[in-house]
């Protein structure tokens, strides 16, 4: 059995648990290729990852009996911030990942990873927070003090920045190379390598048409909202805003 359709047979096991047992169940953090494999399946769920617009999200199966709100899934808030203060770097996503899985914490039990300008934060499963808070305590060499941290505050949330650029056609292949720099023709490599998710969702079709507040995200590159189409320039091509995460 692959890993698709052991994941696709773990689904449907916590979805069973669910209605059966009268009580939500949970996944640990999906990420964009796991979400989508959920998406392909007819069961009732729903997602968090700890705010509005999370990348990695935990899956919740409902019971029969009642709606989950965000205090019910297992999810866990911890400030990362360097002892030294002011004289340390700034730590980075990658840095932070990176001390985490040294320590063999699994990937799966992490959610996002917020960066600042004086510290950072994570999201994580509820039964590792403690763990972690224990365990971490260098990230590149900067010693750090974990601390849980009851939600995110304000200063962590992603603000996405208002851009204007110019696309060859509505075509999201035109988008995807205008917003990440890129050739019309690696844009394609990217969709037909999978590496193109809209809305979570997985799409292998470069041709496909945007619809206004669609979230494209583009695997080792990034996250860009498109708003609209807002006109056209001199030589036919289209005035695209879009919010860059």
């Amino acid at each position: 059995m692959n890993e698709t359709e052991q994941l696709k047979n773990r689904f449907a096991e916590l979805s069973r648990r669910a209605e059966d047992g009268g009580f939500h169940t949970f996944t640990d953090f999906l990420d964009l290729n796991e979400q989508q494999i959920l998406f392909s399946m007819r069961c009732k769920y729903k997602t968090f990852g700890g705010f509005d617009g999370a990348e990695r999200v935990i899956a919740c199966f409902p019971s029969p009996w009642a709606e989950p709100d965000a205090a019910d899934y297992p999810i866990a808030y911890i400030e990362i911030r360097p002892t030294a203060g002011r004289y340390s770097e700034k730590l980075m996503h990658r840095d932070i990942l990176g001390a985490l899985m040294s320590l063999g914490f699994r990937r799966e039990m992490l959610g996002d990873i917020l960066a600042t300008e004086g510290c950072a934060y994570l999201v994580c499963r509820e039964k590792m927070a403690d763990y972690i808070c224990e365990s971490l305590a260098e990230v590149r060499r900067t010693p750090v003090k974990c601390t849980r941290i009851p939600s995110l505050p304000d200063v962590a949330m992603p603000s996405p920045k208002p851009d204007r650029i110019v696309v060859a056609s509505e075509r999201a292949d035109a988008l995807v190379a205008s917003a990440f720099g890129l050739s019309r023709s690696e844009a394609q490599e990217f969709f037909a390598a999978g590496r193109v998710f809209i809305n979570a969702r997985s799409t292998l079709r470069p041709d496909e048409k945007l619809k206004e507040n669609d979230l494209i995200s583009v695997r080792g590159k990034g996250r860009v909202k498109f708003l609209s189409f807002s006109g056209e320039t001199r030589k036919g091509r289209l005035w695209a805003d879009i919010l860059r995460y």
